[in-house]
């Protein structure tokens, strides 16, 4: 027991030891410290996005400290662990108090929740000396980050993942924020008519341009499903939830059967809920509508990059649904596919109508199936759409522009 007990105290002072020395290098090399705040579950796009820029974050010139919630563990937010960057765990819960008023809920979150996280953030921040709050949420998600800029006068930036319209509680906490970073043209019209002009800038969400396409792995997923090589297969990605559409793509996979009888329809995602779940609701769709030999939920999948490789459609079908972006429109077009999006804030920026791809009413499906049908029914239509898909994706949507221009601005505010 001695023995081990002396052997943990000594690979503790180990790690102070190098972490200090680590802090002194960073120091001496006069990198730019970051404080970066991720509260989301690490299942949806911020979470991945946060994971592109650490992978390609020029560390000669900066060194970043994350900080995540112990509770949430998505897929993004471990391989985000695994990068080897200082992680920090906040073991606060943030709590609903539904059944109390709104204003002493806010109380109660004051005090239990955003006060004692920002003392936190606030005392790392002076500590590590940290040059920039890099808060990757919208306002109402990042207020105890906004409070530690206040506190410490260090700046900080608010990403805004969605294009919801922010409530006067986000308006008031957004007058504390020192830039706006929104993903969209649109976006960046709605920060700009509710906060001052310079404070709000627009940066497209990036991925890699490379691909790692495993054939042998596709084989075994078409084979798994039951996919024929000549078949069409028309995919849609993304968490299942209300609004996001894909009550709309099975009802429109109902009108592209009796057309092509010989496709099928591929669902990627979960509702990461129980039994009640939008999930369930969607499977009872398909049986009533006598698609469960036709639609086939695969349910989540870490790298959706095998299966976007044999669809020969990609929708993204959301309605009422926030989006801010949409990744997996540029993650198809990087794959030269046509898509199919809805007329919303961030796929209808990603995709230009008739030319990368059809853009259509939310809530539609006769629409939506018209436009599929029509690509599946025209290969020169759709290889026209996937090469200049992929064109676009090339000159505006890869992680290289977006980390140089999200680099460009710290050292803007540090200077």
């Amino acid at each position: 027991m001695y023995d081990w007990y002396t052997k943990f105290i000594s690979i503790e002072i180990k790690n102070i030891l190098l972490h200090e020395i680590n802090m002194m290098l960073c120091c001496m090399k006069n990198k730019i410290s970051i404080l970066y705040y991720e509260p989301t579950s690490g299942y949806g796009g911020s979470a991945r996005c946060l994971l592109g820029w650490l992978k390609h974050l020029d560390t000669n010139r900066f060194s970043p400290i994350i900080f995540l919630h112990y509770y949430n563990n998505g897929p993004a937010l471990q391989e985000i662990k695994k990068l080897g960057f200082e992680i920090k765990y906040i073991y606060l819960k943030r709590y609903a108090f539904n059944k109390l008023p709104g204003l002493l809920k806010i109380v109660l979150n004051f005090i239990l929740f955003y006060l004692p996280v920002a003392l936190i953030f606030a005392f790392y921040t002076i500590k590590r000396k940290i040059k920039i709050l890099h808060l990757n949420c919208i306002i109402s998600g990042v207020i105890p980050g906004i409070i530690a800029s206040i506190i410490t006068g260090v700046p900080c930036i608010c990403h805004i993942h969605d294009s919801s319209i922010p409530s006067k509680f986000d308006i008031l906490w957004g007058r504390f924020v020192d830039v706006f970073i929104t993903l969209t043209d649109k976006g960046k019209e709605m920060y700009r008519a509710l906060f001052p002009n310079k404070k709000v800038i627009r940066i497209y969400n990036g991925i890699e341009s490379s691909l790692n396409i495993n054939e042998t792995e596709v084989k075994k997923i078409k084979t798994s499903f039951n996919i024929p090589d000549n078949w069409k297969v028309v995919g849609i990605i993304g968490r299942i939830l209300p609004g996001k559409g894909f009550d709309d793509f099975i009802q429109a996979a109902k009108l592209v059967k009796e057309k092509v009888p010989n496709s099928k329809f591929v669902i990627v995602g979960n509702s990461i809920c129980d039994e009640n779940s939008e999930e369930q609701k969607l499977k009872q769709m398909v049986r009533y509508l006598n698609l469960h030999n036709d639609v086939i939920f695969a349910g989540w999948q870490d790298d959706i990059q095998n299966f976007i490789s044999f669809f020969d459609v990609l929708v993204q079908a959301s309605s009422y649904y926030p989006e801010g972006f949409g990744l997996t429109c540029i993650e198809g077009m990087r794959q030269s596919k046509p898509l199919v999006v809805t007329n919303i804030p961030g796929p209808s920026e990603i995709v230009v109508n008739n030319q990368t791809g059809f853009i259509v009413t939310p809530q539609k499906p006769n629409e939506l199936s018209e436009a599929i049908i029509k690509i599946i029914e025209n290969p020169e239509l759709a290889e026209r759409f996937g090469k200049f898909g992929k064109e676009r994706f090339e000159s505006l949507f890869t992680i290289d522009k977006t980390v140089t221009a999200i680099q460009g601005l710290y050292v803007n505010l540090v200077k």
